[in-house]
């Protein structure tokens, strides 16, 4: 327990001081960048307006251009569909051109899987990046998709809590390149530096041949590892040129970059629950959602780290001794740091420093939980939404309870926001109960036994659940890389990101449109610990109820099954 509770102190001493910084960041650049006077900008404020300045004439954008929600949402949408169009044509050309020496074949579906993967901050690998890529596609292109989506992600969590906290929807171009311009492109460019420091390569793309103890010939694809790194955490991405992610040496080399990694690749939803704090003026505000979510993720952690120390009962059984759980885990890392990892991993993004198959079936079903909320920080820009649209339930429960309208930050809560905060919280599961089955039955499997049945489904679940809310990671000992799954996967990563998009801008236009109620004649506090423990009690009780027969019929079931 104290191993437990040292990592979680050195992870929360990093990640809440650093998200506070870039939370104040965003409030100045995205909100009241127009209210600070020339004279009380920093430097650094003053280079990036240039710099804007100059991106905004040469692309004829009016940065005093306010959009409609429609407007917002139809531009995102547009750009995203040319940018995935003309990568979707590169990608196959570069792939199966002849003038690139691949292993084996690659199919379109896979492409179309590749792309829709990158294109969503998904990062789902079907392909062995490695091997079965060519190294322009691997660091090049996979990169250009995952800034695109990164930048996509922040700016459109920043829209809707400016449009709900400001009434404000902003442009969509200005959010756009500001991101790139004061957010990405300055904290990966230093997180970067730093993993050089400590050790990650950061080199021209080439390979390098070598032979093995063994007498084997290998190829060891090396570059700007501690860039892409970098880009790959910052932007909640989780994949990785290796296919053993980040239990790779030159990914992640040491306990400190491996703490480091928790901390970078969890911070930009923490930063943006700041930022909420600071539109409203009321930091209070954001500590109290803060408390329920890092709640859930401290209970998740020590539940998982006490399963994986005590090991696998049956396997202990047959050796007559209590053996922690190592199967699948780096032993530079450990049990209880992989662990940690992992749950933290299945908020946010889909790097993982371990094999999560290998984990026990109630890490996994926490593991399936996180991915059904998505609320818990979430992934990169629609996490805060989903943590904001729990919020709205929340607010409506306790006007239920005590008969009066729900409101949220003093904006009336009405039909046309229930219904579209319903169709955002029943969006994913809809959409695998259908895909899921039609995946099953188009395939025609045979199990040796009724576990072996019950883990596939397991990773199944896993798989869509993974897509759907554009995590990526996976349970291994999946056959995926079939047309089937690459295209219904496919179609669920683009649902799980333009769905909730294209919902939450018809919430944050609605809200942004009605007027404010005056904080003294405010219905409820929802800066309290009571609402804090409300709103935690919501947020698992919605996604229980919602997905808890697909967590029965999956790890459960495994637990039940091996008695």
């Amino acid at each position: 327990m104290l191993e437990i509770g040292l990592n979680l102190i050195l992870i929360f001493t990093l990640l809440i001081p650093f998200g506070f910084l870039i939370g104040i960041t965003i409030s100045r650049s995205f909100v009241y960048n127009k209210q600070i006077e020339n004279s009380k900008k920093t430097y650094p404020e003053k280079i990036f307006e240039k710099i804007e300045g100059f991106i905004f004439r040469v692309c004829s954008i009016n940065p005093e251009e306010e959009m409609t929600g429609r407007q917002y949402l139809g531009t995102l949408l547009l750009l995203n569909l040319i940018i995935g169009t003309i990568i979707f044509f590169i990608a196959t050309i570069q792939i199966t051109s002849h003038c690139f020496t691949l292993q084996k074949p690659i199919d379109i579906s896979s492409i179309f899987h590749l792309t829709c993967s990158y294109l969503t901050n998904t990062d789902q690998e079907h392909l062995n990046a490695d091997i079965d890529l060519p190294m322009i596609t691997r660091f090049f292109i996979i990169p250009f998709l995952m800034l695109i989506s990164s930048g996509t992600g922040i700016s459109i969590s920043i829209m809707f809590i400016r449009a709900i906290t400001k009434g404000i929807i902003g442009n969509f171009y200005v959010d756009f390149i500001k991101s790139f311009i004061r957010i990405v492109f300055p904290i990966c460019f230093l997180i970067s530096i730093l993993f050089v420091l400590l050790g990650m390569p950061n080199t021209i793309p080439k390979l390098i041949s070598y032979e093995t103890l063994e007498s084997a010939k290998e190829t060891l694809t090396i570059g700007p590892i501690a860039a892409l790194e970098a880009i790959i955490l910052f932007g909640q991405q989780g994949g990785s040129i290796y296919s053993s992610n980040a239990s790779h040496p030159f990914s992640n080399p040491t306990y400190l970059t491996n703490l480091l990694h928790i901390v970078f690749m969890t911070v930009i939803p923490v930063a943006l629950i700041f930022t909420l704090g600071f539109c409203l003026n009321n930091n209070r505000q954001s500590m109290v959602l803060l408390l329920a979510l890092f709640s859930i993720i401290i209970f998740e952690v020590v539940l998982s780290c006490m399963l994986e120390l005590r090991g696998n009962p049956m396997h202990n059984a047959i050796l007559g001794t209590d053996f922690p759980n190592w199967m699948g885990k780096e032993t530079r890392f450990g049990i209880i740091t992989s662990s940690i990892y992992s749950i933290l991993a299945s908020n946010v993004s889909g790097a993982t420093n371990s094999a999560l198959d290998g984990y026990h079936p109630i890490s996994i079903g926490m593991m399936i939980f996180n991915l059904a909320d998505q609320g818990i920080l979430g992934g990169q820009g629609l996490g805060p939404i989903y943590a904001l649209n729990y919020f709205i339930y929340t607010a409506i429960f306790i006007g239920f309870m005590t008969g009066k309208s729900p409101e949220m930050f003093g904006r009336k809560i009405e039909k046309r926001e229930i219904i579209l905060s319903s169709l955002i919280l029943l969006l994913n599961p809809l959409v695998i109960s259908i895909l899921i089955p039609l995946t099953i039955n188009i395939q025609h499997l045979s199990f040796i036994s009724f576990h072996d049945h019950i883990h596939y489904y397991t990773r199944i679940l896993y798989e869509f659940l993974s897509a759907a809310s554009n995590n990526g990671s996976g349970l291994e000992g999946l056959t995926d890389n079939i047309p089937i799954l690459n295209y219904t996967l496919g179609a669920t990563m683009l649902l799980g990101w333009f769905g909730p998009i294209t919902l939450s801008c018809g919430i944050a236009s609605g809200l942004a449109n009605k007027k404010t109620r005056l904080k003294s004649h405010e219905i409820f506090k929802t800066d309290t610990i009571l609402f804090s423990f409300l709103y935690l009690f919501m947020t698992v009780s919605l996604t229980l109820l919602t997905y808890f027969p697909f967590i029965v019929l999956g790890p459960i079931s495994e637990v039940l099954a091996k008695g």
